[in-house]
């Protein structure tokens, strides 16, 4: 679990480590910073978030279930239908 200070913090200080990838001294890769501001801003969140964890759940926080990500059956197969259509269309047209 993360909490909302360590994503407002983590979100905020990717922007830093990201102005900081692009010291042209370094002179990364593009993709290579973008894993690396990625991989920086995680260990970020989740440094925050486990420092200033709560044992007790947040009373405005939504209740996430089984029952929440439940789906009919009919939703189900329309769905896996329009996977295989694309799937074809993506075959047939590669």
């Amino acid at each position: 679990k993360t909490t909302n200070k360590g994503a407002i913090i983590g979100v905020t200080l990717s922007i830093v480590v990201a102005f900081l990838l692009k010291i042209p001294s370094l002179e990364l890769p593009w993709m290579d910073q973008m894993f690396y501001t990625l991989i920086i801003t995680m260990v970020i969140i989740a440094g925050v978030s486990l420092t200033t964890s709560y044992d007790v759940d947040d009373p405005k926080g939504i209740p996430l279930t089984a029952a929440t990500f439940k789906t009919e059956s009919a939703f189900n197969i329309s769905a896996y239908a329009i996977l295989i259509i694309l799937a074809v269309l993506y075959t047939v047209f590669w």
